[in-house]
């Protein structure tokens, strides 16, 4: 049960808080609960250089690793209990290194005056009034998306006024969640 468990919340399908927290709870349970002394032990390789056996004493083990050029990373599981790893790691990516990614759908941005003059984004000043005009294409390869949220991101000092409730200025966008295309 708790193998069906750890890979539902490993797949990419959406799940709310709640049902995350009652899942991660319910693992807690199961581990309070088995023994987890020598059965759950492994080691890892960082860089070609082997850690010594780790027994945790806890079921959730933790450690940061320091990342240079071309870091690897292979674990080893020596127990006899299954061992799920998670690599993650975090950080700002270097100037000249964003590359533009797009998985299966196709993002269209296109700022506009209040006239309908397109707008070079790049040459927006503060006080223009203008609007975004935000485009998804679903490209088919995997059938309906649901459950997809957009927002817009604007740098500090602009205003975002929502079209839904005339005159109210809102901090966020409203995601839209829940349809299909």
């Amino acid at each position: 049960m708790v193998v069906d468990v750890a890979a539902d919340l490993r797949s990419n399908v959406w799940m709310s808080t709640q049902t995350i927290a009652f899942s991660l709870n319910a693992i807690y349970l199961f581990t309070q609960n088995n023994n987890v002394d020598d059965a759950y032990a492994f080691k890892y390789n960082w860089n070609g250089s082997w850690s010594d056996k780790l027994i945790p004493e806890k079921p959730i083990f933790e450690t940061k690793l320091d990342v240079d050029k071309l870091d690897t990373f292979k674990f080893e599981n020596i127990g006899n209990m299954d061992v799920f790893v998670s690599v993650t790691t975090s950080g700002v990516p270097a100037l000249g290194e964003i590359i533009s990614v797009h998985k299966n759908l196709k993002l269209s941005v296109i700022y506009k005056d209040m006239d309908g003059n397109v707008l070079d984004a790049s040459s927006l000043k503060q006080g223009l009034d203008f609007y975004s005009e935000v485009s998804i294409t679903n490209l088919g390869k995997y059938g309906d998306i649901e459950n997809l949220a957009l927002s817009n991101i604007f740098p500090s000092g602009y205003f975002v006024f929502s079209g839904a409730v005339p005159g109210n200025i809102i901090c966020a966008i409203t995601p839209i969640l829940g349809f299909k295309f």
